[in-house]
């Protein structure tokens, strides 16, 4: 009989790595998109009324994720005023995205009370994630894996 010697190799940490990397960019693809319609509400161009006056609050719209947070950002207004910001670090054990802004009155805009009650609920955030198709693609898309021969 002879002797022959099999190897097996472990590639689960690679697949796994490989894994977290595609769903990191997933995520921050889905919070670019979550960014853009939710401005492109807040600018009144998706069938909800324009909720800008200065242009703070669809400048101050931004996305976090795992591996995209802890981090300071600078934005400005239409006149030109600047405003700094905190994201907070986010340490999530699975993929997650957040979408959001810092602007003291943005509740009141959004749920349309205070100064804003004349206007009604401006639900700007809802257009931002509201397209489950769009992000559904944007998994399918990001998330193929290729076979290595």
């Amino acid at each position: 009989m002879s002797d022959f010697k099999i190897d097996f190799t472990s590639n689960v940490s690679k697949v796994l790595d490989e894994l977290n990397q595609k769903c990191e960019s997933a995520m921050q693809k889905i919070g670019e998109n979550a960014v853009n319609f939710t401005v492109q509400a807040i600018e009144g161009n998706l069938g909800m009324e324009r909720a800008v006056l200065t242009g703070r609050l669809k400048n101050s719209i931004r996305y976090a994720t795992n591996g995209n947070s802890g981090y300071s950002y600078v934005y400005f207004d239409d006149e030109a005023e600047f405003f700094t910001n905190d994201i907070p670090k986010i340490n999530e054990s699975d993929p997650v995205v957040y979408i959001g802004t810092e602007v003291p009155y943005a509740e009141q805009v959004y749920f349309g009370y205070g100064y804003h009650a004349h206007k009604g609920a401006r639900k700007f955030l809802n257009y931002g994630i509201g397209d489950s198709k769009n992000y559904w693609d944007i998994w399918e898309s990001i998330l193929k894996f290729e076979l290595q021969k």
